[in-house]
């Protein structure tokens, strides 16, 4: 089973691409969030890898971070949701604005995805909350991952005067990764603000 790949990217385009490595290009579907933050063709880059093999194919699946990849996982887990239906709610929502839209029960922001209806969505908060809850650590009420830098980002933005969920909105929008540190995480939240 492939977990992880580094090598050239051949080509990249939404929904999918081709990895170089060992003399193998690899075909591997991806989400929008992964096509996003990949370097661009001709690059050395890596991806998190998802297997899933059946009799008649072999797929690979390719994610930027682990987040994203567990959360692939976990939405496989639930009852109608396939690879295809998953990429789409990654796609559409990222990581963070899904989770929060689960464990808040927003099945409104769930609906907006193409391929999710209102009883799709209500399946989802209903099968996944709890999981997700667990999983990452989540608080039930405020949805957002208990993180030191975020803990204090928030703070920091509230000090500005910005309301609570506006700053949890913006965050949702920003790719934070490990390299990240508190100032930058502040000025790309403040720069998702200055939209709402």
């Amino acid at each position: 089973m492939i977990a992880f790949l580094e090598g050239k990217i051949l080509k990249k385009l939404p929904g999918y691409a081709v990895i170089l490595t060992g003399g193998v290009g690899y075909e591997v579907f991806i989400p929008i969030s992964t096509y996003d933050s990949m370097k661009k063709e001709g690059d050395v880059d890596c991806l998190f890898i998802h297997t899933i093999h059946k009799e008649e194919a072999f797929h690979l699946y390719g994610f930027k971070s682990e987040d994203e990849k567990a959360l692939f996982k976990i939405l496989l887990s639930a009852s109608g949701v396939g690879p295809k239906l998953a990429l789409a709610i990654l796609s559409a929502t990222g990581v963070d604005r899904f989770k929060t839209a689960i464990i808040q029960q927003d099945t409104s922001a769930l609906t907006a995805i193409s391929g999710v209806g209102k009883k799709r969505a209500e399946k989802l908060v209903f099968e996944l909350k709890e999981k997700l809850t667990a999983f990452y650590g989540l608080s039930a009420d405020a949805g957002t991952p208990v993180s030191p830098m975020e803990k204090d980002t928030i703070l920091a933005l509230q000090s500005l005067g910005y309301d609570r969920k506006d700053i949890s909105e913006a965050m949702a929008r920003v790719a934070v990764d490990e390299n990240m540190d508190l100032e930058t995480l502040i000025k790309k939240c403040l720069q998702e603000l200055s939209r709402i």
